[in-house]
């Protein structure tokens, strides 16, 4: 992964991309993949998909167009990093160039250095790096927060939870959070028992309701 990384960032600065946000337009071009293939067909394929178009002879990467909107930028990400892999014959599984995806549109470097200078603050974080959607960008600043948490993302009542901690259960405050939270239109924050608590909600304009909602439990803070 280490060799991987070197060539992703030998990319983005090859496509004179120096600071965020990273425009996967300059990607595309600078790896010759800006020419996308959009199907409208019947049969489709679920995600985007890397292949060598033998009636052009070169690679281009297909995308369909029942795609999710707030999937393109890293479905497209996905594909380059898979180019770059194969170009380099490394041999990577399908999570290793998801993680790559990752480094491509929030660099591991400059994500910490925001985090130093700004804080654990997501919209923030959203606003500086842009073109990833706010799930990717969420799940990074839990990936690379100075010290350990859990990421809840409250939707409709169901929880997707993701960890940088051991404990498997979230005590009485951090349950009584989780509800405030989730009625909330306002982003709280709290300090409890060593602990910071912080929610970023996503409110619903026209059912005027939190629509979802990521909080955070950070320890050690």
């Amino acid at each position: 992964m280490a060799e991987l990384k070197e060539i992703i960032h030998e990319t983005l600065s090859r496509a004179g991309i120096q600071h965020p946000p990273v425009e996967m337009e300059k990607i595309l071009k600078v790896l010759d993949l800006e020419d996308l293939f959009f199907d409208s067909g019947i049969d489709q394929e679920n995600g985007t998909v890397l292949f060598l178009d033998q009636l052009k002879g070169k690679w281009r990467i297909k995308i369909p167009s029942s795609l999710p909107r707030g999937r393109l930028i890293f479905d497209l990400a996905h594909e380059c990093v898979e180019y770059l892999a194969l170009k380099a014959d490394i041999k990577c599984s399908h999570r290793e160039i998801n993680e790559g995806a990752v480094e491509m549109l929030i660099p591991e470097k400059w994500g910490k250095e925001f985090i130093e200078k700004e804080g654990l603050d997501l919209f923030a974080f959203k606003r500086a790096f842009s073109t990833p959607s706010l799930d990717t960008c969420a799940y990074r600043l839990l990936d690379l927060a100075p010290f350990p948490g859990v990421l809840v993302v409250l939707r409709d009542g169901e929880r997707r939870v993701h960890r940088r901690r051991q404990r498997a259960w979230f005590s009485p405050d951090e349950e009584e959070f989780i509800q405030e939270a989730s009625t909330s239109p306002n982003p709280i924050i709290r300090n409890l028992k060593g602990e910071v608590f912080q929610s970023f909600p996503i409110w619903d304009q026209r059912k005027f309701r939190v629509k979802k909602s990521y909080i955070y439990f950070w320890e050690g803070n």
